[in-house]
């Protein structure tokens, strides 16, 4: 992995131009520019994209002609600047470009794209993996917009994220802006052992500080829980950047950075962190994820069948369906679909997919249907009349499902399942329940996948966007 720190700075930089403290006096004594900027991987990733990338790029001798993702953090100005897709589409308007950002990046984005532009906007959601060309981007959550008092009204700050990075021969944190990590970002990333991990400082040893941000305290407090749980070890390169004046001048914050296992590197500066040739891949070989939803016979299966014998690779068809005695009608329907598939399909009919997929080593998954599965699960749990036992037995199977999903060794996976909460309130308690459990699975898989396909009068129509409300925020009945 070759990664190019293309700026280092907070948003005012250093030194800051109406300052005259000891950090930026000692700044322009000695010619020290740092400036707000991402990070390049691998020439194709790009990670914040702040006013004068322009420039911070041309000092760094590098380009962005390669970039084929960017992964922002949040919309604050010094980590967002939308007219970068503008200078873009002057020079490569017909170039594919994926952008990877919370609610608020994307709502941006779309008022500087042209209409049509090839550009895929995916919600970056704590949690989620992303497969690219050529690594793998894991969201994790920040604790940017906290306070002391909790969360800041600062929605673009309570948003922000952080990246995780995997290539085939390294693994690298990107943490810009974030303060003190809480329990579910040291759960996220334990055991990672990163080679290289970017962290935020952009607060000294007194003065100003703010919980959403690291200081002189809470970087090293930081350190400390990252080495707890083997995120980072004696080996991890550890680079301060988002560095603010309000840091001592540059000899003294060496020096405490040197104490922390730490350091500094100057804008544009290259680094290189190829492993050893025999060593085993770091990145993982999570599938990419599809969620096919839609109403009845609106041809979410046929999609899913269709895409996963596009390429060829052997597929393995996990039919969550069953027979059902006396009922021939829908007998008939699973002998329907089971004759449809081609005979060298492997079907697996099973009412446990999260144990099945356990079993699959490579190839395609279909997995068919979600909304028969969540059946299945409430009558084994006899958990119809009673709510607290029907959530409690789903979404233990979620989750169950969801970590399957990530650690899954099959190349592909076509997730149906149905949408059955467009129409009217039903008129039993059983299907209240069934219409707001569907949806709520729904909603949590999807943010588990890489790509989320409604199907309508069999066209399907590709999703984007900021995740849904919580079903606690909808006032819906």
């Amino acid at each position: 992995m070759k990664v190019v720190v293309l700026g280092t700075a907070a948003a005012d930089g250093i030194p800051q131009p109406f300052c005259t403290c000891d950090t930026c006096t000692e700044a322009r004594r000695t010619g020290e520019v740092r400036c707000p900027g991402g990070v390049l991987i691998d020439g194709e990733l790009l990670i914040d994209a702040p006013p004068g990338l322009g420039a911070a790029v041309a000092r760094a001798g590098v380009d962005l002609t390669g970039v084929r993702t960017m992964a922002i953090s949040h919309a604050h100005s010094d980590h967002w600047d939308p007219a970068i897709l503008l200078h873009r589409s002057w020079q490569t308007p017909e170039r594919p470009l994926r952008i990877i950002a919370p609610a608020a990046v994307l709502d941006i984005a779309r008022q500087w794209l042209a209409p049509h532009s090839p550009v895929e906007l995916v919600t970056a959601q704590p949690g989620a993996g992303i497969n690219l060309e050529n690594h793998f981007v894991r969201v994790l959550p920040a604790t940017h917009g906290r306070t002391a008092h909790g969360r800041t009204p600062d929605p673009w700050a309570a948003e922000a994220v952080l990246f995780e990075v995997l290539s085939d021969d390294a693994a690298l944190f990107y943490g810009a802006d974030t303060g003190l990590p809480d329990h579910v970002l040291l759960a996220a990333v334990a055991e990672a052992q990163y080679d290289v991990a970017l962290l935020e400082l952009t607060f000294g040893r007194t003065g100003p500080t703010t919980p959403g941000h690291l200081d002189h305290t809470t970087f090293p407090a930081t350190l400390d829980a990252f080495r707890e749980v083997g995120a980072i070890g004696p080996d991890t390169d550890v680079v301060a950047i988002h560095l603010g004046h309000h840091n001592p001048p540059a000899i003294a914050l060496e020096a405490a950075l040197t104490g922390w296992g730490a350091r500094t590197v100057p804008d544009g500066t290259h680094l290189d962190y190829r492993g050893e040739q025999s060593a085993p891949p770091r990145r993982p070989r999570r599938p990419r994820t599809v969620l096919v939803t839609g109403g009845v016979r609106s041809g979410k299966s046929a999609y899913a069948e269709a895409q996963a014998a596009a390429d060829g690779e052997p597929v393995t068809y996990l039919a969550t369906g069953w027979t059902a005695g006396e009922d021939a009608e829908w007998n008939r329907r699973i002998a329907d679909h089971a004759a449809r598939r081609p005979a060298h399909w492997h079907t697996v009919e099973t009412t446990d997919p999260a144990a099945a997929l356990a079993n699959v080593e490579a190839g395609t998954v279909v997995i068919d249907c979600l909304a028969v599965w969540l059946t299945r699960l409430l009558d084994d749990a006899h958990a119809w009349e009673d709510a607290g036992l029907a959530q409690a037995t789903v979404a233990a199977a979620t989750d169950a499902l969801t970590t399957a999903l990530a650690r899954c060794r099959a190349s592909r996976v076509f997730i149906v399942t149905n949408e059955v909460g467009s129409g009217v309130v039903p008129a039993s308690s059983s299907g209240r329940l069934f219409r707001d459990l569907l949806g709520r699975l729904n909603s949590t898989v999807a943010e588990h996948c890489d790509e989320v396909v409604l199907l309508v009068a069999g066209r399907p129509l590709r999703l984007d966007g900021p995740q849904p409300p919580t079903p606690s925020d909808t006032g819906e009945l």
